[in-house]
């Protein structure tokens, strides 16, 4: 399974500015594209350029369950295709950690891994295709102790690419899970047994998609109250920190709505000079 502890409420300080970024580029992001097929985003999910990888990836988890196959069949691709354009993502295979930025702890310069991480991102899933070597905690440190721009290895150590065999084993796993699930699997039951798991991570994960997640969930909105808000209750007693925390805040804030959304974005219109857009965002790269 990937190394990696329980995720670190610090993680939304590191990634403040790129979440600004990210929620330009993403909004209206709900739904996803009209007309868009699973099988054409995977075309897009492939792509060097992270805007368009960012985008696809979004309006693949608002697939759901439509978008697993087409993902549970890139998990087998062995290519490998380099982003570029990240701005100040951090993930193993960025070159440079600039102080600040979103991370993510895939590999996703393999396509696999990228097919991985949007499918556990859809499934809440563990299959194993998180690499766990970008700790928050060495960030941290690198940031007092030369604060500016290094080379990512500075500030984390070397970053190892996974090998084909634990990514195949991955697959693997979320084939087999698959198999045994897929015929009545639902987004909204995923994010139940989240929260009913044991596992911190999985709950950590949950709670903070639920505060910021972009993606649809069927079902979500209109359960909130009577099934879910009262699991999240009972997390904040959680003797994990990161998840009692982020339960807490969930109760207090509420589900992340359209239209607090929407709020957020104009007011970060004047701080993000940015020009991309998820909103018709196919249309825009086919037009050229």
């Amino acid at each position: 399974m990937p190394q990696n502890p329980t995720p670190s409420i610090r993680r939304r300080a590191v990634a403040i500015l790129a979440f600004a970024v990210t929620l330009a580029l993403a909004v209206p992001a709900r739904g996803g594209e009209q007309g868009a097929t699973a099988a054409s985003l995977i075309k897009y999910l492939r792509a060097p350029n992270w805007w368009t990888v960012h985008c696809s990836a979004i309006d693949l988890e608002s697939q759901q369950a439509k978008a697993i196959p087409a993902l549970l069949e890139l998990t087998e691709s062995r290519e490998v295709v380099p982003l570029i354009n990240t701005m100040d993502l951090i993930y193993p295979g960025a070159k440079t950690f600039y102080g600040h930025g979103y991370i993510v702890n895939y590999a996703l310069d393999s396509l696999a891994v990228r097919a991985g991480w949007v499918l556990e991102t859809i499934t809440f899933q563990d299959f194993g295709f998180r690499s766990g070597t970008i700790q928050e905690d060495a960030l941290f440190a690198a940031m007092r102790e030369r604060p500016g721009d290094m080379p990512l290895e500075e500030a984390v150590g070397p970053q190892k690419t996974p090998g084909p065999g634990p990514i195949a084993a991955a697959a693997a796993r979320a084939r087999q899970w698959w198999a045994r699930h897929g015929r009545h699997w639902s987004r909204y039951q995923a994010v139940v047994e989240a929260l009913d798991s044991k596992d911190p991570r999985r709950q950590a994960d949950i709670l903070i998609w639920l505060r910021g997640g972009l993606s649809d969930c069927d079902g979500l909105e209109a359960k909130f109250d009577r099934e879910i808000r009262p699991r999240i209750a009972k997390l904040t007693s959680s003797p994990d920190p990161t998840v009692s925390q982020q339960a807490g805040y969930l109760l207090k804030e509420g589900l992340w709505s359209e239209k607090r959304m929407n709020k957020v974005i104009e007011e970060l219109d004047e701080k993000v000079e940015s020009g991309l857009n998820c909103k018709n965002w196919r249309a825009e790269l086919e037009a050229g």
